[in-house]
């Protein structure tokens, strides 16, 4: 699974790369620093990586509150477009604003997290979130329900 991270806050970027780390994620992890770089990655306009060296991500995580371009105004975009609507997003931001959690619902979000500010539940809350993403995308690999 390709996993796109667009975060601009260095520690938090430092946080979900540990974390990988922690629980052993072999999942390829991409990180943008901006909303900007984010589209123009998803829309292949990365020059130094040449028309197709750049994978389509499974799943994106998203931190809302960046400069320039914020993470709403990001989905807006993305869920307009028909060659990325499709790519789950989830918003994974410090806001607790129903407002920004209903809004990010409405323009298409899969999840929305609050990050938790310790670690090891931070830790906790991707742990989940890469859980359900991996049962979403190997849905035979599931134990069967007993009834």
């Amino acid at each position: 699974m390709e996993i796109l991270l667009i975060e601009d806050d260095q520690v938090d970027i430092k946080m979900v790369r540990r974390a990988f780390q922690t629980l052993a994620i072999p999942h390829a992890l991409r990180v943008v620093d901006s909303a900007i770089e984010a589209l123009e990655v998803l829309q292949r306009k990365d020059p130094s990586a040449g028309p197709e060296a750049v994978p389509r991500p499974d799943l994106m995580l998203l931190d809302l509150n960046m400069p320039g371009m914020g993470g709403l105004e990001f989905l807006s975009v993305v869920k307009a477009d028909s060659d990325l609507k499709n790519i789950p997003v989830i918003v994974l931001s410090t806001s607790d604003l129903q407002s920004d959690i209903r809004t990010s619902f409405d323009r298409g979000v899969a999840g929305y997290f609050i990050k938790p500010l310790e670690y090891t539940q931070f830790v906790e809350t991707l742990k989940s979130i890469l859980n359900y993403w991996e049962l979403c995308e190997h849905p035979q690999d599931r134990p069967a329900m007993r009834s």
